[in-house]
């Protein structure tokens, strides 16, 4: 077999154990993920199988690419079977047809049977999961039967209601949310197959075995109605109230690190658009990096605060003032009960930072208090901050903090934003080789245009399309932080921090991790353009600059928590 290694982004190896979608291909993906996990490697994050890869996520500054790559070499010689007893076996009660299901006639019509009989073939067969992906805890399943005769249809539906069952050829997928799909709606279950309340908030896993249940809508109202009263809201209120939203911004969300170890059950990691600003905003109020604080797009809020605290303010320059006096950015300052902290004009960027000592004390949600707002996940209720909303911060001994200024050191934090053009450097892979040199030699030799349909998932960019040698559908495989995914209509799209886990694209590249800020603040409008490094350059400078940000946090943080 011939396994491949690719380079999917600065922190990120793509194990490939080939190019075909079956559960012997599968099984090998989530053997190399068990013996990992069985045996854990320093410096590995988490793991992504897919349909026939496992996407590797790892830290460069403690393990580097070249030696994670021998270490996996020898773990795949080492792979066992996975034991049967792990093989997990899921019943599915599936309510067929009604309102639930109205692509089922069209179905059985495109079959030639009747609608009984595309029900008793539909749920006869046993159902294999591959991989989770595309939002929280949706299964991609498929029976190893030949496959049915419908497509997806010609024009997709813009929102498909969640627990719907939805079908193409031989696949079969539960849709945990609402969500667009071009996939044919045949029925619904009643189960929550994702609730973040519970302590597994997945029902299914990568290699459980299906068997789907016909039921009447008397059976499906029944248990709907018992997991309705089950499910609880996800997290409770945190600490003593920070501060109240009077006005909420344009986009304004509570944001940490990002919420790791879950891509594989389909969780977008989140986290902020600019890390850099984001973390120098915490150490300048005694912070770790990774303390949950505020992102603040574009316009932004007014909050009143409830109790005294150290604040610092990072990133675009939207004016920050308290009590209405233009403050300092870049800048600790005291705060202290009643005052207001409100915005002005943007004068630059696009995304600000606010960290508040202690950081916010809202709930974790599978670890994280990141907001995710594709998936209504994290944050403050899944959502962005309105009027109205009091906002917890935690305890933080502040009698001895220094008020520390960073003004003194511009090259830590004056990036130049708002530039008409700016430079990205890019490492080609892991499907580079799906374009051709023409169109390769196009995407670092023309510029792009961020366009107006860039968001927190992906910045979208308006050029003269990339030539591919056939087309870009690839057998989904991992995303990692940066990824410049190129659809069929050969325009790239770079995949940021509410990217989705997996993808059907072929990836031309990475922006390497140093760069990433300068995207989190680029306006509709700003040219890119794109030059070429070597994997080795893009591990050394994301290296030089992690390094640099802990020995900030070290001089200035003084074992604060």
């Amino acid at each position: 077999m011939d396994i491949k290694f690719l380079h999917a982004g600065g922190g990120c190896i793509t194990v490939c154990f080939g190019n075909e979608i079956s559960i012997e291909m599968n099984t090998r993906v989530r053997m190399l993920k068990k013996e990992l996990e069985d045996d854990p490697v320093e410096g590995i994050v988490e793991t992504v199988p897919t349909y026939c890869a496992l996407s590797v996520h790892f830290l460069p500054e403690v393990i580097r690419r070249k030696e994670l790559e021998r270490i996996l070499a020898g773990r795949i010689i080492k792979m066992k079977p996975i034991p049967a007893e792990e093989e997990s076996v899921k019943e599915v009660p599936v309510y067929y047809g009604g309102e639930t299901g109205p692509d089922l006639e069209y179905c059985a019509q495109l079959e030639g049977i009747s609608v009984d009989e595309l029900i008793r073939r539909h749920s006869s067969h046993e159902y294999y999961v591959y991989q989770l992906g595309f939002s929280p805890g949706h299964p991609y399943m498929a029976r190893k039967e030949e496959p049915f005769s419908f497509k997806r249809r010609e024009t997709p539906r813009v929102d498909i209601p969640a627990h719907s069952v939805v079908v193409q050829t031989n696949l079969t997928n539960i849709t945990p949310f609402h969500q667009p799909s071009g996939w044919n709606i045949i029925g619904s279950t009643p189960l929550n197959i994702t609730d973040y309340s519970r302590e597994r908030p997945f029902f299914f896993s990568a290699g459980d075995r299906v068997r789907l249940k016909p039921v009447d809508k008397d059976e499906y109202d029944r248990i709907k109605k018992e997991q309705d009263n089950t499910a609880k809201e996800a997290g409770t209120f945190g600490g003593k109230p920070g501060f109240t939203v009077e006005q909420p911004g344009a986009l304004t969300t509570i944001q940490d690190e990002g919420r790791l170890g879950y891509q594989a059950s389909g969780v977008s990691p989140a986290g902020p658009m600019d890390h850099k600003a984001f973390h120098l905003a915490n150490i300048l109020v005694g912070n770790r990096m990774t303390a949950p604080g505020l992102e603040i797009t574009l316009i932004g809020p007014t909050l009143r605060f409830s109790r005294k605290t150290v604040i610092a303010i990072t990133g675009a320059d939207l004016t920050p003032r308290v009590n209405g006096a233009d403050v300092p950015m870049y800048t600790a300052l005291r705060v202290s009960e009643g005052d207001v902290l409100s915005f002005g004009a943007r004068k630059n960027g696009c995304r600000a930072y606010v960290a508040f000592a202690g950081g916010i004390d809202e709930p974790k949600i599978m670890g994280s208090c990141a907001t995710d707002l594709k998936n209504g996940l994290g944050g403050f209720k899944g959502r962005s901050l309105k009027a109205g909303d009091m906002i917890a911060l935690a305890d933080a001994d502040m009698s001895d903090m220094r008020m520390v200024q960073l003004q003194s050191k511009p090259e830590l934090f004056k990036e130049k934003y708002d530039e008409k053009e700016i430079v990205l450097r890019v490492v080609l892979g892991p499907q580079d080789d799906r374009f051709t040199k023409k169109g390769i030699k196009s995407f670092f030799n023309y510029s792009a245009e961020v366009t107006e349909k860039s968001d927190r998932q992906g910045i979208r960019l308006e050029c003269k399309p990339l030539e591919l040698v056939t087309d870009s559908n690839i057998i989904s495989d991992g995303i990692s932080l940066g990824a410049i995914q190129v659809a069929n209509d050969g325009k790239p799209i770079i995949l940021l921090a509410d990217r989705q886990s997996v993808g059907g694209y072929a990836k031309i590249g990475n922006v390497i991790y140093e760069d990433l800020p300068r995207l989190g603040q680029a306006l509709p409008g700003c040219r890119i353009r794109f030059v070429q490094v070597s994997p080795e350059l893009a591990e050394e400078l994301y290296i030089r600059h992690i390094n640099m940000m802990k020995e900030m946090e070290a001089e200035y943080v003084q074992d604060r928590s």
